[in-house]
């Protein structure tokens, strides 16, 4: 009797579970049937409620599944979210870097042609220059000399250059290893080719040549000083005698004649002029020819007055006034000077020229007799 009520109490349980149609259901039949039918139709229930909570189980797995997978694509479009605006971001920074990459291309070569076209254009500045000290004439006429200007390139002053404004030191080594370059730097150099300002220029612009502290990093000013003028008149080379011996390898003599000349030749002035000694350093014959004909010369253009003790001078450079001086010591231990003058037609100023140029008469007799001359 007890197992029947539990059993009756399970039911009662398990048909309170039911839906309410269901429990009206069975209330219908429980009226037309007997326990024993009530028993299998509720265990006839219970097994069909069970297969659909298998059912709705299965369901839900197969939703639970389903929902994980839509889960995980909505978790990767997401992502791609993230992705898409980080790949639009990238592609604005790519276009930026397009774009300063063209503008970069474009600095470059405009550089490149800058430094061209300022090569191209010093080179011809310094071919121009060698032209026209070729074409320089001179419309002095010269009777010692012969004047043709030659034109040579300053090395010290590009040498100068160097030593002032470069950091030989930390300039880049491989630029350094080229031989111009490396001639250049170590102060043995040649005038500036086209490629060697080419390379000094490009250096100097981007940073592989060093430019000294002192210079306060302007590299504007040392280049303008890298391009400076550095041809200039070879005034040794420029200067000869007729007999084509170059100033640089006269005597001391002919240089004092050449620097007359120049003096005489270039001088617009007519104011007469003081020499003082003019044959020092001349042998006897250039003073007889080379310094007589030039005074002869010039004097017909200004006056020249000249202070010598060359008998040779006075005379045969036709001297139209001579001035004798004579120093006498008095009592004093002081000096009178006295001054006497005259051409040379003057007996007295004849009989000075003997006495105190050529050693007076009796020297001069002797001389005469010794070289067979009446």
């Amino acid at each position: 009797m007890r197992r029947e009520w539990g059993f009756v109490q399970q039911c009662h349980q398990e048909f309170n579970l039911l839906s309410s149609e269901r429990q009206e259901l069975i209330q219908n039949e429980l009226s037309k049937k007997s326990k024993e039918s009530l028993k299998v139709l509720i265990e006839a229930e219970v097994a069909e409620i069970e297969k659909q909570v298998k059912d709705l189980e299965k369901t839900i797995a197969e939703q639970s599944r389903v929902a994980k997978d839509l889960d995980d694509k909505i978790k990767k479009s997401k992502a791609l979210e993230d992705l898409t605006k980080e790949l639009g971001g990238l592609q604005e920074t790519l276009s930026k870097i397009t774009e300063l990459s063209e503008k970069f291309t474009k600095a470059k070569h405009a550089r490149t042609d800058a430094i061209d076209g300022l090569v191209a254009t010093y080179v011809e500045f310094e071919a121009q220059q060698t032209l026209i000290y070729k074409t320089i004439r001179f419309d002095e006429k010269f009777s010692f000399l012969k004047v043709k200007v030659v034109a040579r390139y300053n090395l010290d002053q590009l040498k100068s250059f160097i030593d002032r404004n470069i950091n030989t030191r930390d300039s880049d080594p491989e630029l350094k290893a080229e031989e111009d370059i490396k001639a250049l730097f170590n102060g043995t150099p040649l005038p500036l080719s086209k490629e060697t300002t080419k390379k000094t220029i490009e250096g100097l612009v981007d940073g592989r040549v060093k430019i000294k502290v002192e210079t306060s990093g302007d590299t504007a000013a040392v280049l303008s000083q890298l391009l400076r003028n550095r041809y200039e008149i070879d005034y040794l080379n420029s200067v000869k005698t007729t007999e084509d011996v170059h100033f640089k390898d006269m005597t001391g003599g002919q240089k004092a004649i050449a620097l007359l000349e120049l003096v005489f030749g270039f001088d617009d002035e007519k104011y007469p002029i003081l020499i003082d000694q003019p044959e020092d350093d001349l042998d006897v014959g250039g003073i007889a020819t080379d310094l007589v004909n030039f005074v002869k010369t010039k004097k017909e253009e200004r006056q020249i007055i000249l202070v010598t003790h060359n008998a040779s001078l006075v005379v045969c450079s036709d001297t139209e006034n001579v001035i004798v001086s004579e120093a006498n010591r008095v009592s004093t231990g002081k000096y009178n000077f006295l001054y006497t003058t005259g051409s040379i037609e003057n007996p007295g100023r004849r009989n000075d020229i003997v006495r105190v140029l050529e050693g007076g008469d009796e020297a001069l007799r002797k001389r005469m007799q010794k070289l067979n001359v009446r």
